[in-house]
């Protein structure tokens, strides 16, 4: 009997301190996430307030004002509407097997 519940403790401290690293994990990913996407919106206006227009698409923004991201794990979905009408940006993880 005790054997069994020491065995059922450790099982669930072991299932706690994973949960934990998930979640945090889980965290850091959508940080990123936020960060590159912060990062682009503030490229797009320093473009905007520069040039006077908004740039036709992302790579102009990585030449101009080098904004790198892990392309393997992000899509930057990039809608450009008009010169003078602030583009709509997404970011996608490719990777988003943490949900």
């Amino acid at each position: 009997m005790r054997k069994s519940l020491k065995f059922i403790v450790y099982i669930l401290l072991v299932g706690a301190f994973v949960g934990a690293v998930l979640s945090m994990s889980i965290r850091d990913e959508k940080r990123e996430q936020e960060t590159l996407l912060k990062a682009v919106e503030r490229d797009i206006s320093a473009y905007y307030a520069m040039e006077g227009y908004y740039p036709e698409d992302v790579s102009e923004l990585e030449e101009r004002y080098g904004l790198s991201y892990d392309k393997d794990k992000y899509y930057i979905g990039y809608e450009i509407y008009g010169t003078n009408i602030r583009p709509y940006v997404t970011i996608v993880n490719l990777r988003d097997d943490y949900e």
